[in-house]
């Protein structure tokens, strides 16, 4: 795979950590993890390192709307009739959860192609996303 996306295995082993490409498939036995080929366009248009201006803001709008499902579905953000912001939200708490990975996810991906734009090393790309509360130590 690292030859294919002319990206380092540890470069491929953080996205995969982070969320930003689709989960490896493995093998039974040896537990050897494997993209199908469906994945590979996916890989490979996080791979580049070269974004255009309309795949940087797509990426910025696919955030903002995880952002607003998210927010939609919070438990702070629903304001009553008289202006006072009622403490009640959804009750299905594994779709608040779900939204919250995906505004997660999305929130990465941006960063990511933003910084590689930016020619970042992968080493800062990693700071850069730990001061923003997107991935842990």
């Amino acid at each position: 795979m690292e030859k294919i996306l002319n990206v380092h295995q540890k470069t491929i082993y953080k996205w995969d950590k982070w969320g930003v490409i689709p989960k490896p498939k493995r093998e039974l036995i040896s537990n050897y993890c494997y993209w199908t080929e469906e994945n590979i366009p996916a890989l490979k248009r996080i791979a580049r390192l070269k974004y255009t201006d309309k795949e940087l803001a797509e990426a910025n709008n696919k955030r903002e709307e995880a952002q607003g499902k998210a927010d939609e579905l919070s438990l702070f953000n629903k304001p009553s009739e008289n202006g006072n912001v009622d403490c009640y939200g959804t009750n299905d708490i594994a779709a608040l959860f779900n939204a919250i990975e995906e505004e997660t996810k999305a929130s990465i991906e941006y960063h990511l192609i933003l910084f590689r734009r930016r020619g970042l090393s992968d080493e800062e790309i990693e700071i850069e996303l730990k001061k923003r509360n997107l991935i842990k130590e």
